[in-house]
């Protein structure tokens, strides 16, 4: 009996990864600092490892192995920039380093939007030692703060916290909207107006109908910005209608008119038997 036996030998070379080292970062710098340059180098080829692609906040790669960092573009905080590089073997690197931007710093608790007849909030920012000022702002000197729209006005408001931290200057800002009032009005009737008892019905048109709605005593609400006033069930005395109406951005105006409705006159009758009627 004749065996045979086969064999086949393969070669291969397992490549080391690139050293990859991210030079030029300063370990921590203030918000206020110029923008500077930042390399990847490649230490296994002594040279810039150029056709990788860096990322990361504040910065913009050049697309050649270096990219330039903006510490007031980043924001303040502490952050992670990342550097993915491929070498001529297709071996695949990626590293990483932390950089800091003066201290993190916050606003907290105001809200973004106000109707111009909102009342003021209080809002805290986070280190005590710090101080906000702005359009509406009153600083406590305790990490508190209020916001009063109808101090700041309507339109954008931005509200600035700044900190010394000793080494830095933090500044943080944040945008406030105050949406002013519509202007709302109605026809049909006007303030002080006097009817006497057992008037006919008359109808009420607010300026926004379709939308808004009308409340009060002897309204008939259609739920297209008109209403029924009923004159007619009325007894003497005074009365108030209200218009409301709610705009897209949120914010309520209302108007209110009085009128009155006077007893109908006595009248005489010649006859003294009957006296008044």
């Amino acid at each position: 009996m004749v065996f045979f036996s086969n064999t086949a030998t393969t070669t291969f070379e397992v490549l080391e990864s690139p050293d990859i080292s991210l030079q030029g970062f300063k370990d921590k710098q203030c918000q206020t600092e110029s923008a500077y340059t930042i390399t990847a180098y490649n230490n296994t080829l002594g040279a810039n490892a150029n056709g990788g692609q860096f990322f990361g906040a504040g910065i913009t790669d050049h697309e050649n192995g270096t990219a330039t960092f903006n510490p007031s573009a980043a924001g303040l905080g502490t952050h992670t920039i990342t550097y993915n590089y491929t070498d001529p073997n297709s071996c695949y690197f990626s590293t990483t380093r932390s950089t800091s931007v003066g201290t993190e710093i916050s606003i907290n608790d105001l809200p973004s939007t106000f109707c111009l007849n909102d009342p003021s909030v209080t809002f805290t920012y986070s280190e005590p030692a710090g101080s906000v000022v702005g359009p509406g702002v009153t600083d406590n000197g305790d990490g508190t703060a209020t916001f009063d729209p109808i101090t700041a006005g309507a339109g954008v408001n931005t509200v600035t916290y700044t900190y010394n931290d000793g080494e830095c200057e933090n500044i943080v800002t944040q945008t406030v909207q105050v949406f002013s009032l519509p202007n709302v009005s109605f026809s049909g009737l006007s303030n002080n107006q006097e009817f006497c008892r057992g008037h006919n019905n008359i109808t009420l048109t607010g300026n926004r109908a379709p939308s808004g709605f009308f409340t009060g005593d002897a309204i008939l609400d259609h739920g297209d910005g008109t209403a029924t006033l009923e004159l007619s069930t009325l007894s003497a005395g005074s009365y108030s209608v209200t218009y409301r109406y709610t705009s897209d951005d949120g914010c309520t105006s209302s108007i209110t008119k009085v009128f009155v409705v006077n007893p109908l006159p006595q009248v005489f009758n010649p006859d003294l038997s009957l006296g008044w009627v």
